[in-house]
């Protein structure tokens, strides 16, 4: 059993290791006011990453971090923490390594029980719960100080363009964009669908990145939506649909 803000909970730790699940939800959005708390296929679209993780195997205690009394209110309905951050990281410009060390630091009596952060963002609803569970496994299993998701980028870099004026040009010097796509090399480009890290490695290296150390990519072929907008969450409402 694990003491967590004065509650106790039963731990679910993989070879000894304890894994948070850390899920940050500001209550501004310039591009979809609301998005975090709006419907999405029947619940609050910040219950997504909730119940997943609270499915998870390994995943011992969920927090949200926000500044929303509404997004607050309905993480605890749903099961959650709740860590409250001040205005200055809820803002446009805040940036999420700021986050994650304000709500350790918040944490601080209980921050030597979790090993582990998963960083899962409820904007990229498409993840599944074999997904979660597995890289957790990869983490443990390899000894990697983060894990990473990426999906193959379209195009590949070697086939975009720089405009400047009337001047076309490949964007990467040398590159041949008329090539057929089996003949491009092949590009990565970060998802979102989660972030897995030690805590520890994280706070030592004191940097803006979630990839930090030994870092393991994990290479997914999952369609991902980072919803900003209205069509986005109409998008990913539709592949979600299909998919169940």
């Amino acid at each position: 059993m694990n003491l967590f803000n004065g509650k106790m909970c039963v731990s679910r730790m993989i070879k000894d290791k304890t894994v948070l699940a850390l899920i940050p939800a500001r209550g501004g959005s310039k591009g979809l006011p609301g998005k975090n708390i709006k419907n999405f296929l029947g619940k609050p679209l910040i219950c997504w990453p909730i119940q997943l993780a609270l499915s998870s195997r390994y995943i011992d205690k969920v927090v949200v971090s926000t500044d929303s009394e509404e997004i607050a209110g309905v993480a605890v309905a749903s099961g959650a923490e709740v860590s409250r951050r001040p205005e200055i990281l809820a803002g446009d410009t805040a940036i999420v390594a700021d986050v994650v060390r304000f709500t350790i630091k918040s944490l601080a009596n209980e921050r030597h029980n979790f090993d582990y952060i998963i960083l899962l963002e409820a904007t990229s609803p498409m993840r599944t719960l074999q997904l979660v569970d597995s890289c957790i496994e990869k983490i443990i299993e390899e000894d990697a100080d983060s894990v990473a998701t990426f999906n193959q980028a379209e195009p590949p870099p070697t086939r975009l363009w720089k405009i400047s004026g009337n001047k076309v040009e490949p964007y990467i010097t040398g590159a041949d964009p008329w090539l057929p796509r089996q003949q491009q090399d092949n590009a990565y480009h970060l998802n979102g669908l989660l972030y897995l890290f030690k805590v520890k490695t994280f706070l030592e290296g004191n940097i803006n990145t979630l990839f930090v150390g030994k870092g393991v990519p994990v290479i997914t072929d999952i369609k991902c939506i980072d919803i900003d907008t209205q069509e986005d969450f109409d998008i990913a409402e539709l592949i979600l649909r299909n998919r169940t």
